[in-house]
């Protein structure tokens, strides 16, 4: 994402225009949480936790209250694939297809 801020810094034509800068594919929680055993062979995986048990987690753990609610929100808006936006834009600015969570 740094180089294809560069880029767009230095070369003309990218005036007036937006991008969506995003990975070379979606990734589910469920996703992220099988990585690590494809690279290491380590078992890992995502429990769903329901929102308000979220929220008092982060509020026990010493997050304050106001940021553990907006934490929860955005945690579920990411489960519910509200942020789920794919581009080719990063591909195109960079030259080449962006790492994905699987690449060692």
């Amino acid at each position: 994402m740094g180089e294809a801020a560069a880029i767009m810094l230095i070369q003309n034509g990218h005036e007036n225009r937006s991008y969506e800068i995003t990975g070379s594919k979606l990734n589910a929680y469920t996703d992220v949480a099988q990585a690590p055993f494809e690279l290491t062979g380590r078992s890992s995986s995502y429990t769903d936790v329901e929102a308000t048990a979220f929220a008092q987690q982060l509020i026990e753990g010493g997050v304050p209250e106001p940021l553990a609610f907006l934490q929860t929100g955005f945690a579920t808006d990411i489960k519910n694939n509200q942020f789920g936006i794919f581009s080719e834009d990063l591909e195109t600015l960079i030259g080449i297809k962006p790492a994905s969570l699987n690449n060692t």
